[in-house]
């Protein structure tokens, strides 16, 4: 511990220099105290909880002969809403279950929930008398005092790890600014991709990866409008003007790698789309699919990446997850389209019945698995109408 408390100095994270000091600080007055302890010849287990936010520390330590052998601490999650006696009942409960020895005095920091039934279930573990008691005073209170402290301590400690796992860079995003000669860490990359057939329900995918893993509330997709045919280079020009708009007048920071799929055509696009709205220096690339090739603008060759370079991978991660939640969403825009098709096709189907059959059944899908008698409770679709919307959607292609 005391080598952990001065890597932390050397490496400036003075706060997390300074619990490890204070937990060595509060485990020397815990070996000091031990010869006082040792004219109380009887065993006993001390048992301090801290808590924050929505976690507890246990911390239990075990007397025996009037010498403190052995200290050992616990988690438990859950606990925001919870009383303090619950709580400290919950953890007696999970420390005796699996305990191999029970002695015959347990002490604790306050009231435990449940105490008779506890101690009648410690005392058939122990076989005897076990009493819970809460110290006052001397020894075991300044003892509990101590336990609680390094309790608290434990738990700050365990938060400022996470808290340093959060900000340490993942090796996979380190190797990406680093073949692609960044400035700063990509941690978050978002990935946009085109899905169309012929130029028909044209349709794009937003995807974010964060710290190398997806972040899926940060998806978007997008229906192509005003472009007709197949022209992808139109299409990727379109969406990356209307995603970097919006986070513009929204004032959401953008991201630090855009990646497109697709070759010099769709990065060149996306570039004008950035430029035709004042944005000059965001990080952008593509990724071409037949040779796994890396472009950036401004540069006729693709980039040197390594084929079994991390960095790559997750492009290649990125590439496909977006491709993959565009076509997901092109076959439900196809889907659609093709069933309410099927629906203008019915005599006696028209906008304003299409609309009220829309509304009642709340989806397409719906509306497609909906039988003859559910057809006949739309107001104005009687048994004839209903058989004719049965058979034309049963006869409307699946996708």
């Amino acid at each position: 511990m005391r080598e952990e408390m001065e890597r932390a100095s050397e490496e400036l994270r003075f706060e997390e220099a300074a619990i490890f000091r204070d937990r060595l600080d509060a485990l020397e007055r815990v070996t000091n105290r031990q010869k006082m302890m040792s004219q109380d010849q009887s065993d006993w287990d001390l048992i301090a909880i801290a808590r924050e936010d929505d976690e507890a520390c246990g911390v239990v330590m075990e007397i025996r002969e009037g010498r403190l052998i052995g200290r050992q601490h616990y988690f438990v999650g859950g606990v925001l809403e919870a009383p303090e006696s619950e709580v400290r009942s919950s953890f007696v409960r999970l420390f005796y279950l699996t305990a191999s020895f029970v002695p015959r005095e347990v002490y604790v920091s306050g009231s435990v929930d449940d105490q008779e039934t506890i101690q009648e279930w410690l005392d058939e573990r122990a076989g005897g008398t076990v009493t819970i008691k809460v110290p006052q005073r001397g020894d075991k209170a300044q003892l509990m005092k101590m336990a609680q402290s390094n309790a608290g301590l434990l738990l700050t400690e365990r938060r400022l790890k996470r808290e340093n796992r959060k900000q340490q860079v993942p090796a996979s995003v380190s190797s990406l600014q680093r073949d692609l000669r960044l400035e700063s860490a990509p941690r978050r990359v978002e990935a946009m991709d085109i899905s169309n057939i012929q130029g028909r329900d044209p349709v794009a995918s937003v995807v974010c990866f964060v710290d190398g893993r997806p972040s899926k509330k940060n998806y978007r997709h997008y229906k192509i409008t005003g472009i007709e045919g197949p022209n992808d280079f139109a299409m990727m020009h379109q969406v990356v003007t209307r995603r970097f708009r919006r986070l513009k007048e929204e004032g959401q920071p953008f991201p630090d790698l855009l990646l497109i799929d697709g070759g010099k055509g769709q990065l060149s696009s996306a570039v004008s789309a950035l430029r035709s709205l004042g944005i000059e220096d965001q990080p952008v690339i593509g990724l071409a699919k037949r040779l796994e090739e890396v472009f950036v603008p401004g540069v006729s060759e693709p980039q040197n990446i390594p084929k079994v370079s991390s960095s790559l991978k997750l492009l290649q991660a990125l590439r496909d997850e977006s491709h993959r939640f565009a076509v997901s969403f092109h076959r439900q825009v196809r889907k659609k389209r093709t069933l309410y098709s099927a629906l203008e096709d019915i005599e006696g189907v028209g906008p304003a019945r299409r609309k009220l059959l829309l509304r009642h059944f709340g989806s397409m899908k719906r509306l497609r698995e909906a039988s003859l008698e559910d057809l006949q409770a739309v107001e104005g679709v009687g048994p004839k109408l209903a058989a004719q919307i049965v058979h034309a959607l049963e006869g409307a292609p699946v996708e």
